[in-house]
């Protein structure tokens, strides 16, 4: 019974996951398309009128921007998380927050830029985005991700590497 519960949740997510995919292009299509009417000169508008073609691309063939952000009160009882997923005009196409407790974070801001960069990468695999770009103020994140630098603590290690398995 337990697995047939985990296996409904399963397709459900896989549901999930696909209608907002196809949401994602949806929304970068027509943004393109706004763009394209926007761009047609007067008088060519006024010969050509609405004979314009929709553009109908893979949304992997557009970039977008994964804006991460992890912070962490100053007593380190709370904190927080934020992703946004930009198109390459800086258009939101998908945003999530979330708050994290004390013993989700360990006072550790370095932990939940780490969970934000990794939920920012599991949402760009999910829909499908194949050119992304992170964005981050956070250098040690930039060390992580080139492999300047190495973790010291042991639940920082192994998000790393989980990033790691995403990238």
């Amino acid at each position: 019974m337990e697995t047939m519960k985990l296996y409904e949740q399963q397709i459900l997510s896989e549901a999930e996951m696909e209608r907002m995919r196809l949401d994602l292009s949806s929304q970068v299509q027509d943004r393109a398309f706004v763009r394209q009417v926007a761009a047609v000169p007067e008088e060519e508008w006024r010969r050509t009128g609405n004979n314009l073609k929709r553009p109908r691309g893979e949304v992997s063939s557009y970039r977008f921007r994964v804006y991460v952000k992890g912070l962490v009160d100053k007593l380190g009882m709370t904190g927080g998380m934020g992703v946004a997923i930009c198109d390459q005009d800086d258009g939101l196409v998908f945003e999530i927050s979330k708050g994290l407790n004390a013993k989700e974070h360990e006072g550790n801001t370095e932990l939940v830029e780490l969970k934000a960069l990794i939920e920012g990468l599991h949402i760009a695999v999910a829909v499908d985005l194949k050119k992304i770009k992170i964005v981050s103020d956070n250098p040690l994140l930039y060390q992580y991700v080139t492999g300047q630098k190495h973790p010291m603590t042991a639940n920082v290690a192994a998000l790393a590497n989980q990033m790691h398995l995403l990238l």
